[in-house]
């Protein structure tokens, strides 16, 4: 296998991280069941035992008897993304600390 790709259901699911794993197996057979796409956010760890966050969209394919057959999506690495959001959710929380317990007054001109 690839370094990070998962041809196969197997090879995949030795990817995804354990903590992820029943959550994103549930959303996803609750989409197929219902015959929707699906869209969610992972993290995979490499061989290498570096985590990386995914962003997968896929839907199912059925038969005449309505039963799905395959699995067909994308998946595309959003790490980056995921690193700016936890950035930027800590710096709000620092700067909210700050206004809290600052003597000082604060003001703000728009």
């Amino acid at each position: 296998m690839e370094a990070g790709r998962a041809q196969e259901y197997a090879d995949w699911r030795q990817l995804v991280h354990p903590d992820d794993f029943a959550r994103i197996e549930t959303e996803r057979d609750g989409a197929i069941a219902k015959r929707r796409p699906f869209q969610m956010e992972y993290r995979i760890i490499l061989g290498s035992g570096e985590i990386r966050w995914i962003s997968a969209r896929g839907r199912a394919h059925y038969d005449e008897a309505g039963a799905a057959v395959r699995v067909i999506g994308m998946n595309q690495d959003i790490t980056e993304r995921k690193l700016a959001e936890e950035a930027l959710r800590d710096e709000r929380a620092n700067m909210l600390a700050l206004i809290e317990n600052t003597d000082d007054s604060i003001w703000s001109v728009d």
